[in-house]
């Protein structure tokens, strides 16, 4: 089950990803090189928040990379729609470009969550009762 829902948020992600770069006219020619990278780390941002929220129960990652892609989504919107001319990269562009940090980012904040969890997890002694 956790792998179907992976694989669903892996392409949700990457879908609302490539119809955002559709909407906001991003027409600029890519290598294949360029747009592997790119599509991977869509799937990558679908995919992490999803295996860390069935596995571990953490939901900041998930918070985390829906957050960073609406704002940098809302922020090439509000370039895009007032009929300037957006300059590259866009936000939305720097989401897509620095993946990686994203992941990073949502990973830090996933560390912190999951430590966080087992600082305040009760401890049980020898008798199975919490200390």
């Amino acid at each position: 089950m956790s792998r179907t829902r992976t694989t669903i948020a892996a392409l949700l992600h990457a879908a609302l990803a490539a119809l955002c770069w559709t909407w906001f006219d991003f027409s600029t020619l890519l290598t294949n090189t360029e747009l592997a990278y790119l599509a991977v780390g869509s799937l990558v941002l679908g995919a992490l928040p999803a295996v860390l929220l069935t596995s571990k129960r953490l939901r900041t990652p998930s918070v985390v990379v829906a957050t960073l892609f609406a704002l940098s989504a809302y922020g090439t919107w509000s370039v895009v729609s007032a009929g300037l001319t957006p300059v590259d990269p866009t936000p939305f562009g720097w989401y897509l470009l620095g993946w990686p940090a994203v992941a990073a980012a949502a990973l830090l904040v996933g560390g912190g969550e999951y430590g966080f969890r087992r600082y305040r997890q009760p401890t049980t002694n020898a008798n199975g009762t919490a200390e």
